[in-house]
């Protein structure tokens, strides 16, 4: 029922007719960050061990009109969490950071009263790591690092809430073709002695309509040329 309700709002914005122009030369700012933690302290009545989880996500993004209507631009991408559960020695920790960047192309087609749809492609590349570890302890441990490359399909509206402040929402990675390459190295806790590895390449095409977290919102501010 969400899913048709968002699609119902998509197709009314459609039919509206008046004009918001983006002209040749503009520059569009926008970005990404979040920010998140938690901790669980136990007590005698919590059986669980203890467990705390930082999450962080920034990811930068400019583009510029190179003709009216049409933006060129890339974007940065950072993002990184750890997840602690219990204290002390023989806690569990794992480590994630993702670096990537990408280059777009959206398309408006302006609508009416300050609407406009949008189109925006994008190709870009992550490298990754994440470490699982049993601290001070003997055991052995994961050690990934990996690549990703993906391309993918962003339909959406934008609204002029000012003339030069955009609120968009849409579909984020309507569309996403992606391959991944990762390397997975166990390692003594003790030592770093290298017990196995492990080498692994996927291929996969996914769409957000199969998510709840696939519809997206955000702010986007226009600069003149």
């Amino acid at each position: 029922m969400k899913k048709q309700f968002y699609l119902l709002i998509f197709f009314f914005v459609m039919t509206l007719c008046s004009q918001a122009q983006i002209k040749k030369g503009d520059i569009l700012l926008g970005g990404t960050l979040s920010f998140n933690t938690q901790k669980t302290t136990p007590d005698n009545n919590y059986p669980n061990p203890a467990y705390k989880q930082t999450y962080f996500n920034i990811i930068p993004s400019i583009g510029k009109a190179i003709k009216d209507n049409l933006l060129a631009g890339f974007d940065l991408t950072f993002t990184g969490s750890n997840n602690t559960q219990g204290s002390g020695t023989g806690s569990y920790t794992n480590k994630i950071h993702n670096y990537g960047a990408g280059v777009f192309l959206r398309q408006y087609k302006p609508l009416g009263s300050g609407f406009a749809i949008f189109m925006q492609t994008r190709f870009g590349g992550s490298y990754n790591t994440q470490k699982n570890q049993m601290d001070g302890a003997t055991y052995p441990y994961n050690n990934i690092k990996g690549y990703s490359f993906d391309l993918s399909f962003y339909p959406g509206i934008a609204y002029a809430i000012t003339k030069r402040v955009q609120l968009e929402t849409g579909f984020a990675n309507l569309v996403d073709v992606n391959y991944a390459h990762s390397k997975n190295t166990v390692t003594t806790g003790v030592n770093n002695d290298v017990l196995s590895t492990a080498k692994s390449n996927s291929f996969g095409i996914s769409t957000s309509l199969s998510s709840n977290f696939g519809f997206a919102v955000g702010i986007k501010v226009l600069l003149g040329s």
